[in-house]
Order: C-alpha cells, then structure tokens, then sequence
C-alpha cells in the first residue's frame, strides 16, 4: 500500500512538506534495510528521502527567458517550474544528492472490516506498540535520521454511489475508520516522542484503484521535531556512515531525469 500511496505524488508531497523536505524536490527510496545503511543493524526503514538539488542552477536563467517568451501570459512562477523540468532532463540534478538532510517514514497498515464494521489489524497490543516505538527509536539513534513519522494507512473497503455520490460515501468510510480506530491511534506515541504521526484513511471507490478512484488525503495528527539525538558524538559517528552507505547505494542508480524521484 505504501508503493501505491507513492504512486500519487500530491499525497507523498504534501506529507514529505510537512517533515521539512521541499515540496517536488526530494528523492525517495522504499524498504531499505538498516544492515545497507549501518552494519550490525537488523529491520528495514519504510522509506527514505532526502532533498533534490541542481548542479548548476545558473543554467536555470536562459530555459526561464525562453519559456517567457514563448508564453508570455503564463505567470512567472510558471516559466521557472518549465525552465527546472528541461534542466533536470538534461541531466542537471545533482548525484547522488545531499544528504544534509534525511527523513525516514515507518508506515503500519490496518483494514475497515465491512462485515464486522471495525476496524482490523490495529496493532494496538502492548506487544506490537512496544514493538513500534523501538522501530522508531532504531531511526532516531541507531540508524539516525533528522526527522521520523509513523504513517497509519487504513485499507477500506469500495464505497457504491451515483452521480459523485461514490465518492461522498467513500469519504464518509474513511473518516469513519479514523473515528473508529481513534483510541489506538492516539496511545501510539508517547508523549515526549519526537516522532511526527499522520494517519491516512483512503476513501475507495469501485471501478479502480485508490490513486484513480478515491478520496482523503494524509491528517496529521502530530508534527515531527528535530532529532536532537544527532548531537552526541557515537549518533553522528553512525549517521556519517548511513550518508555513506546511501551515496554508495544511490550512485549505483541512474541520474534522475525528473522529480521527485521515486526509486
């Protein structure tokens, strides 16, 4: 479910936005295991991402006055979005790219039950939200990242309707999950966690998938904060060799030709 909520790049921006990455200009990675990007350590990350950044961006100018003359009348803004999207088929992203800055996304996925009219699979056991909050401390110290979000993706079942009808029914499910599942999602994080949290209850409707017949978008429900654990001196140590670990791994993949750049 994650790979199709990436499928949907409105959505992935809007939550990346939120944990301080620049809106479009991220590149983003799934299942990494931790083992790739520290030695010694076990689990995987959701997902990864970090900024975008061009090679050279005096060779923004000269695409910006071309798409202004060619269009006139579009307004400025979009001339320098035009001008960033020739530059980048032409190779001017940087890579591998910065890693100045790293966020990391631990998604859990549950499912409306249409029969039992509950929400399944909550992991809301004191097992599996201990569990959690040790996989979320894993990225701010071991495999140290300068911010982290818990995604909850609730899984609902297709809403029926006519005439735009499918979709007001496929939002009121959703919310109704959100509702539903309301007091695990508010136990999942302890207070003084800096952990961000978003919740995202995708409306379905019959005919097709989410991303193409569907309604709701990401709520957060708590801000992330920045990791204050990457001031120790054994935490650092750790993070220089997780940025080295993913320009190795990143550099073995083709310079992106667009963004984001989901790989």
């Amino acid at each position: 479910m994650l790979r199709r909520f990436c499928d949907t790049p409105f959505m992935l921006d809007e939550l990346l936005a939120q944990l301080g990455l620049p809106s479009g200009l991220y590149w983003a990675t799934l299942g990494v295991p931790h083992g790739e990007l520290v030695a010694g350590r076990e689990g995987d990350v959701d997902l990864v991402a970090g900024r975008l950044v061009f090679e050279d961006l005096k060779a923004l100018e000269p695409l910006r006055i071309k798409y202004q003359s060619d269009a006139p009348e579009l307004p400025e803004g979009q001339h320098i979005y035009f001008a960033l999207r020739e530059l980048a088929a032409t190779g001017g992203l940087q890579w591998p790219p910065p890693m100045d800055y790293l966020v990391a996304l631990e998604a859990k996925c549950a499912y409306s039950s249409a029969d039992q009219a509950r929400v399944m699979s909550t992991k809301s056991s004191p097992s599996k939200m201990r569990e959690l909050r040790l996989q979320l401390n894993e990225l701010f110290e071991m495999v140290p990242f300068n911010r982290v979000a818990l995604l909850d993706y609730i899984v609902n079942p297709p809403a029926a309707g006519e005439d735009g009808a499918a979709w007001l029914n496929a939002a009121a499910v959703a919310a109704s999950a959100i509702d539903n599942m309301r007091g695990a999602l508010e136990a999942r994080l302890p207070p003084d966690s800096p952990a961000g949290h978003f919740v995202m209850s995708w409306g379905a409707v019959h005919g097709g998938t989410e991303q193409w017949r569907g309604s709701g978008s990401p709520r957060q429900l708590r801000a992330a904060t920045e990791n204050l654990r990457l001031r120790e001196s054994d935490v650092q140590k750790r993070r220089r060799e997780m940025e080295d670990s993913l320009r190795r791994m990143l550099a073995k993949r083709s310079r992106p030709l667009c963004f984001p750049a989901i790989l």
